[in-house]
């Protein structure tokens, strides 16, 4: 019993890291649509260790360059490559929820879709353990990509 309640314990105080990115290619408009979901206190925290500034994410306190630096963050540490060729993406814009950030990004010009080679090094370097979950659909085709310190980059084809 003891011990059942000192893994129920080590287990809720564990922390979990995480990061969930959705890649939609939208055949219509030839664009690739990209939605990033990143819990806004660990955004905060590498956002904070890159500039040394405190950012203050979706309050009334928030830092007037904070979505330069996002802006700037993604771009250093997400990019990817579509049918072989590296390729850059338009910053949307972001949202902040209770405890989310969502991210939006667009690549625009997209004919077609064979392959997707996905590089996130987003949050790994505050967080070890942090897992960068990504989910791909293009048409009927869904693939999902599990991405870390160790696995930063991964391709599906179609």
């Amino acid at each position: 019993m003891i011990m059942y309640l000192w893994l129920m314990v080590s287990t809720l105080l564990h922390s979990y890291y995480v990061s969930i990115t959705q890649i939609e290619y939208n055949q219509y408009t030839q664009s690739v649509e990209i939605s990033c979901k990143i819990f806004t206190d660990d955004l905060e925290a590498a956002l904070e260790k890159a500039t040394g500034e405190k950012m203050h994410l979706g309050t009334d306190r928030e830092n007037p360059d904070a979505s330069q630096y996002v802006r700037q963050y993604l771009k250093d540490r997400l990019q990817f490559e579509l049918n072989g060729k590296p390729v850059q993406y338009n910053f949307v814009g972001k949202e902040i929820s209770a405890d989310a950030t969502w991210c939006y990004l667009e690549i625009s010009g997209v004919r077609e879709l064979k392959s997707l080679k996905v590089t996130s090094q987003l949050l790994t370097d505050v967080f070890e353990t942090q897992s960068n979950i990504v989910h791909i659909t293009t048409g009927k085709n869904k693939k999902s990509l599990l991405l870390s310190k160790v696995k930063a980059s991964d391709t599906v084809t179609f």
